[in-house]
């Protein structure tokens, strides 16, 4: 369903080869996210050779201050659109859930 939403153009299409050789290149897991008003919506990862592996979940919006995605996303952009993501939100840890 993720790969769905952004189909004009198909961005996870375009940007498939680059995320492989991003990870090829760094041995580090490399993903694709796209901001969605003050949410960062991650829409593909290519997982490194590493042994340990994220938990997020592709398709499922989390705070943009959150994820290193969204750092970087804002850190690309003009302080000023900056400004208005970040204006009026509360910025408050997302919690893992207990382990049972």
């Amino acid at each position: 369903m993720v790969r769905n939403a952004y189909l004009e153009p198909d961005l996870v299409a375009a940007a498939s080869a680059e995320l492989r050789d991003l990870r090829d290149l760094t041995g580090e897991t490399s993903c694709l996210a796209v901001l969605d008003g003050n949410q960062v919506l991650s829409l593909e990862r290519c997982e490194g050779a590493h042994t340990q592996r994220s938990a997020a979940s592709l398709g499922h919006g989390k705070p943009v201050y959150c994820t290193g995605q969204g750092k970087a996303i804002l850190c690309a952009l003009s302080p000023s659109a900056r400004d208005e993501i970040l204006k009026g939100l509360v910025l408050a840890p997302i919690l893992k859930p207990a382990v049972v």
